[in-house]
């Protein structure tokens, strides 16, 4: 019985199907004469369009989205969480040395962890500082160029040094690191999360966008103790240099400048590739 019951006439009609809808209402026993279905049908359109144009997952929205996840991609795959979950281990071995017991570089190593972790926080309050007056992309591409530098630095040091000069030129190449990413990466993701999307669809968006980060997250830990045995903490480090180039290269041509801009302003920035000239503005290109 069940494989000769029709389809919801409901349903075929949301999917433009009236001839179907018409043999569904005969077979369930039900008089609908064709100009009414039609008239339904065209009702059910309208409900589905005005339903469409309500939740707002239009072009420009979908895009925004993209960029946002591939934004979160790049702010955790250029390594930022590696100082924090695996510092302690990472420096204890430079505090190694003559006279210091393994207790005791393991203590030194949890103390430069927590420089690290004190760094990003006084760095952020310059985040806020600045990020309305520079702007958003302004201060991202800024510090992932930042980024690149000092990581290049701290690679150079645990290459090329060696005792107490390797061990500063670490922790200023970490220190400075750390610093252009709060200032400019860090807090920039969730702002962006929370200004580029319509009020109707921002809750599943931005939620979107937060799983986004935190599995890049968890796939860069899962990632890094392989490389560091594989390839060495320095070749990493420069690994995560040129990631941090394509981070610029990502914002310079996919990230506009939202300063400034209503949630309105801001979808019709997402309507096309980022007007270089000025960032802020719609582009002609589609």
């Amino acid at each position: 019985m069940r494989a000769r019951m029709p389809e919801s006439p409901r349903w075929l009609l949301e999917h433009g199907k009236e001839d179907k809808a018409l043999k569904a209402f005969r077979m369930l026993g039900l008089h609908a004469p064709e100009e009414q279905v039609r008239a339904e049908a065209a009702l059910v359109r309208a409900e589905n369009e005005r339903v469409a144009a309500k939740t707002q997952w239009t072009r420009p929205v979908k895009r925004a989205l993209v960029i946002v996840c591939v934004f979160f991609i790049l702010q955790q795959i250029t390594g930022i969480n590696v100082a924090f979950y695996y510092g302690p281990h990472l420096l204890e071995p430079y505090f190694a040395g003559p006279g210091t017991s393994v207790v005791q570089s393991e203590i030194y190593g949890v103390f430069a962890a927590g420089i690290l972790a004190v760094v990003n926080v006084v760095a952020t309050y310059f985040a806020y500082l600045f990020i309305d007056s520079i702007g958003r992309r302004r201060l991202a591409i800024s510090a992932y160029i930042g980024m690149a530098v000092f990581l290049l630095v701290g690679a150079y040091g645990a290459s090329f040094m060696n005792g107490v000069p390797q061990l500063i030129v670490i922790m200023v190449g970490f220190s400075l690191f750390i610093a252009c990413f709060a200032i400019g990466i860090g807090g920039t993701g969730w702002l962006l999360q929370g200004e580029v999307f319509p009020t109707a669809v921002r809750g599943r968006a931005s939620g979107i966008g937060a799983a986004v980060d935190w599995l890049a997250n968890y796939g860069l830990v899962l990632a890094f103790p392989i490389l560091q045995v594989g390839i060495g903490l320095g070749w990493v480090m420069i690994l995560f240099a040129v990631l941090c180039v394509v981070g610029v290269l990502f914002v310079y041509f996919f990230v506009p400048e939202t300063k400034g801009r209503s949630v309105e302003e801001i979808v019709r920035l997402f309507d096309g590739v980022v007007n270089r000239k000025d960032p802020s503005q719609p582009s002609l290109s589609r």
